[in-house]
């Protein structure tokens, strides 16, 4: 990874934990963070550099992850309590 990627990888955590520190209810998956979460006209990524910073948030705590029936993963802040229900979304969000 050149020193522009990890940049955008730095940046794109900094988004992440700043919409996070926001919205606390939110959470999505990386198609859901990329369209809503990173501001598409400010911010040209790729989905890799974005999965890594993602992955890097969720590694420093800042992020929990949920995989969803069908195998795709949800990010939610870690602050975000658990939602208790039989639903097969463990978590209220937007």
């Amino acid at each position: 990874m050149d020193s522009i990627e990890r940049l955008a990888e730095v940046y794109v955590q900094h988004e992440v934990f700043q919409y996070i520190s926001e919205q606390h209810d939110a959470c999505d998956t990386i198609e859901g963070v990329v369209t809503w979460w990173i501001y598409k006209q400010r911010l040209k990524i790729g989905r890799d550099t974005i999965q890594r910073a993602l992955d890097a948030l969720v590694a420093d705590g800042k992020l929990r992850t949920h995989t969803m029936p069908g195998g795709r993963t949800l990010y939610v802040s870690a602050d975000h309590p658990p939602h208790s229900s039989s639903r097969s979304d463990p978590w209220r969000c937007r």
